[in-house]
């Protein structure tokens, strides 16, 4: 499955959906049919944003590519997911808290669900028109996504050109199709 479509944009939508003042799309599984109020339409984009984060973590763990994560990828992962600034505590009992049991496995999903954006952080992020909030002394990280388009006319390069000239980083890159 396209992990973009298939299952970050749902997670995303139904996130901002349920906390916007918006109607209700419970029900609406298809995202292409459901609708988003203004308010709802910028927490959707602080979501996909957030998601995609998540999704890149995600797949950094998932060192096996089964679009799963078993115990021992959890476990090895600890110290790279403390990188993130995410703090799992007793790694057995995350993984018991996310999956259930030992033996299970760990989707994105459940994954997203689990180490994902705090509403209040979201909800904060939409009334700081965007801006997350976050301690001084964390490091910011930026997301930038180039289309298709842009891929097939060889403009990555002159993107992450653009960042590095500002003085940014390039901390992690990945080709998703």
């Amino acid at each position: 499955p396209d992990t973009l479509y298939d299952v970050v944009l749902p997670l995303a939508f139904r996130k901002a959906a349920a906390l916007g003042p918006g109607e209700s799309n419970e029900g609406a599984y298809d995202v292409a049919e459901a609708t988003v109020e203004r308010i709802e339409f910028r927490l959707l984009l602080i979501y996909i944003r957030h998601y995609m984060e998540i999704l890149c973590i995600f797949d950094d763990v998932d060192v096996v590519c089964t679009g799963t994560i078993d115990y021992n990828e959890f476990t090895a992962a600890r110290l790279d997911l403390a990188e993130y600034g995410i703090s799992m505590g007793d790694p057995e009992k995350a993984f018991i808290n996310i999956a259930g049991t030992l033996d299970a496995e760990i989707d994105f999903p459940m994954f997203a669900d689990y180490f994902g954006l705090p509403e209040e952080l979201a909800l904060a992020s939409v009334a700081n028109n965007g801006q997350d909030e976050a301690p001084a002394e964390a490091e910011e990280f930026t997301f930038i996504c180039a289309k298709p388009d842009g891929v097939e006319r060889n403009l990555v390069n002159v993107i992450i050109k653009r960042f590095q000239d500002a003085g940014l980083r390039l901390a992690r890159s990945k080709n998703v199709h």
